[in-house]
């Protein structure tokens, strides 16, 4: 995973970024998967991960926001993360090859393969820093591709058995 690194001097903020940015490439591709998916359930599956990439985005937005106005208003510094941040280009470069190969196993294993290595990036941010709140975020976002990775795992399994989607099922609140 070297090559899809970046240097180790990194700080919070640019975990943010990046992690702001695997969001965006994430909901990028669920929404172009969803365009040649023909399975309803599959649709709905990929529509509720995209929708997840969105609220991702939006909550890190925030914090980063939070912590870059208070690193300006000399309430915190920029506190170093000993990681390896991952380069959502990188990370996402077979993307465009995936989506137009239009084959719902490949793109349902590279998303897979995707929510995975974010999960990993999440826990490690998580256990590095000691802003609370992004801790608490990072360790939030963990919880949310694991989720993501184990409905993936499931449609996976489905589509190779079934050959169809499983699908995702929203469970109603109230």
């Amino acid at each position: 995973m070297a090559t899809e690194e970046r240097s180790s001097g990194s700080t919070l903020l640019d975990a943010l970024r990046i992690a702001v940015q695997l969001e965006e490439y994430g909901y990028s591709f669920y929404k172009e998967v969803q365009g040649f998916v023909e399975s309803e359930k599959g649709r709905a599956l990929l529509e509720y991960l995209a929708g997840q990439e969105v609220d991702h985005i939006k909550w890190l937005q925030v914090e980063h926001d939070n912590l870059e106005k208070d690193i300006k208003e000399g309430r915190r510094s920029d506190e170093r993360l000993n990681i390896d941040l991952p380069d959502p280009r990188i990370v996402f470069s077979k993307k465009d090859e995936i989506t137009q190969k239009m084959d719902s196993i490949e793109a349902t294993k590279f998303a897979l393969d995707i929510e995975r290595r974010s999960i990993e990036f999440y826990s490690d941010c998580g256990q590095l820093t000691s802003v609370e709140t992004a801790k608490e975020l990072f360790e939030k976002l963990s919880r949310f591709e694991e989720s993501h990775a184990k409905l993936l795992e499931e449609n996976l399994s489905y589509l190779e058995t079934e050959g169809d989607w499983y699908g995702y099922t929203p469970i109603l609140e109230g």
